[in-house]
């Protein structure tokens, strides 16, 4: 073969050999020169972040409002059964992050007698889970349009039609309040205000979270 032009016409070309079951002679088929490999392609979109609750022990509850907050973001309700299942997990996740948020304020309220400066980190706290509890029952809300838009035949009819859009208007509503909710429940967890109404800076979470650690366990003997 001389240059590529023989080369392309020995691919386009094959390789003769007998047909199964015939003698040599017979009918014959063509075989590539070459048996091409199948790769996978490489995904290319990032990892999906996905949490449960049991993921939260080991972070500061800042760590964990965005760990859920990321969770939110990569997985979005759809209008099928997936869907479903991630509004409730959803859901999951929120009422065990306003659980620990109103726990921790209840803690501050009991450790206040050990150093003052916690009265107003549980008031911090107490707003946040406010927002957390609102951000939660839209979740919850959300649930109801979910479910109509899983019944079988929704789009059978015109009337099911307008039906299934009010059910995705609703659903919209409910997630853009509850984002808004999550994002004023940041807003206060990261800058909590003094009594005279002004800014302070947050203290470094970790070392919030081991000062209410020892504290608790202070308190305990």
């Amino acid at each position: 073969m001389n240059g590529l032009a023989d080369l392309a016409s020995a691919f386009g070309r094959g390789q003769r050999r007998p047909a199964s079951g015939h003698r040599p002679g017979g009918p014959a088929h063509r075989v590539p020169l070459i048996t091409p490999v199948c790769r996978p392609i490489p995904l290319r979109s990032p990892l999906l972040r996905t949490y449960e609750p049991p993921d939260f022990d080991d972070m500061t509850l800042e760590e964990a409002l965005d760990a859920v907050r990321a969770d939110l973001h990569d997985h979005p309700i759809t209008a099928d059964p997936t869907g479903l299942f991630t509004v409730m997990r959803h859901i999951d996740l929120l009422c065990h992050l306003t659980a620990r948020a109103a726990g921790e304020a209840e803690m501050c309220l009991s450790l206040h007698h050990f150093e003052g400066t916690f009265q107003n980190l549980a008031d911090t706290l107490s707003q946040t889970a406010a927002h957390l509890g609102r951000a939660t029952a839209h979740y919850t809300q959300a649930l109801a349009p979910v479910v109509t838009l899983n019944k079988p035949g929704t789009q059978a009819t015109i009337q099911r039609q307008f039906h299934a859009l009010d059910a995705h208007s609703r659903l919209r509503m409910h997630l853009d309040d509850a984002a808004r909710a999550l994002s004023a429940a940041q807003s206060t967890l990261t800058a909590p205000r003094a009594a005279s109404g002004r800014t302070t800076p947050a203290p470094a979470p970790g070392q919030r979270a081991k000062r209410i650690r020892w504290l608790a366990l202070a308190h305990s003997l």
